[in-house]
């Protein structure tokens, strides 16, 4: 049996990029140190600042929240679980409600919404409402993202936090490059960029990490989670893009971190040539948009008829707004 490359215990992890063996112990702390090299390279978080969590209930967000949860005590800073019901029902909801249980155990506060409360319908609702061969996840999308706006706008949070990794950063890469968006591509650096009023910034801490490397840490930490039982998850192009980069991975180990270098380098070349966004009220719901309508009361409208209009996911329709990036 392999020894730990640190303290020669049993090793229970291969780290194939770069050969390093090491047991459930030190892989814990080889992950921590690489989030938390992370959040300094890209000046992801400060300290002080309350956190915004956005939770499934999977192997990556609940990840985030244990790793978060040791790290902001020594910065000052305060945690928030952002959870959002799509109202999928099954496993899914088995998830969210244990992402919620979760984050109570780890003495982090809960704030939820689901789809019916903020935009009327359920996800299965709205997609049972869309032309063939539309896929689910350009519905969910727009409308998760809003959500979470919502619910980081009504816990005060400075930033939201997802537990996106680099295998989700190059798919969305590759499919940018794919559809020939390079202000897509333009705006992906993990680096700190100049955020619209009321859309506090996104981060994303687990961005160096690899998939695998995640649910080996959700594993060897004894993270709770319960595996993406989505039943829209096979549907579109990213699925073949994850598949693809899996099997490059496997021929080439360390293929994907050099593929993710090159993708930061071309985001950071494309960034100086696109103009910044500039962002205007949507003339629905009020919240930042770049064009005349935002893209969750566009999605609502090309389904039901209807933009947002009433509750929670309406923002003040008057208030300033500033720049983005």
């Amino acid at each position: 049996m392999d020894a730990c490359d640190v303290c020669g215990a049993p090793a229970a992890h291969v780290i194939e990029r770069s050969g390093r063996r090491l047991c459930d112990a030190h892989y814990v702390s080889y992950v921590e140190r690489k989030v938390a090299r992370a959040i300094s390279r890209y000046g992801m978080l400060r300290p002080r600042e309350r956190i915004g969590v956005a939770v499934s209930g999977g192997k990556d967000s609940m990840s985030l929240l244990r790793i978060l949860s040791r790290m902001a005590p020594r910065h000052g800073s305060e945690l928030v679980a952002l959870v959002v019901h799509e109202g999928i029902g099954g496993r899914v909801e088995e998830s969210h409600a244990l992402a919620e249980a979760y984050a109570r155990s780890l003495g982090i506060s809960v704030l939820s919404a689901s789809f019916e409360e903020l935009f009327g319908r359920g996800l299965p609702d709205l997609v049972g409402r869309a032309p063939a061969g539309t896929s689910a996840c350009s519905i969910c999308g727009p409308l998760r993202r809003r959500a979470i706006d919502v619910l980081a706008r009504d816990a005060g949070v400075d930033v939201v936090a997802t537990g996106h990794h680099m295998d989700d950063f190059l798919q969305t890469f590759i499919i940018a490059m794919m559809e020939g968006d390079l202000k897509r591509i333009a705006w992906m650096h993990p680096g700190p960029k100049p955020d619209p009023e009321g859309r506090p910034r996104r981060v994303q801490p687990l961005v160096e990490l690899y998939e695998e490397e995640v649910l080996g840490y959700a594993r060897a930490a004894g993270v709770p989670f319960i595996p993406c039982d989505c039943p829209y998850r096979r549907q579109g192009i990213r699925v073949r893009v994850r598949s693809f980069l899996r099997e490059l991975e496997s021929r080439s180990p360390g293929a994907k971190e050099i593929m993710f270098r090159s993708a930061l380098a071309i985001s950071r070349s494309l960034s100086g040539d696109i103009p910044r966004a500039e962002y205007v009220r949507c003339k629905h719901c009020g919240w930042p948009s770049t064009s005349e309508v935002c893209n969750a009361c566009s999605t609502l409208m090309s389904l039901v008829g209807e933009p947002i209009n009433s509750g929670r996911a309406l923002y003040d329709l008057g208030a300033r707004v500033g720049p983005g990036g």
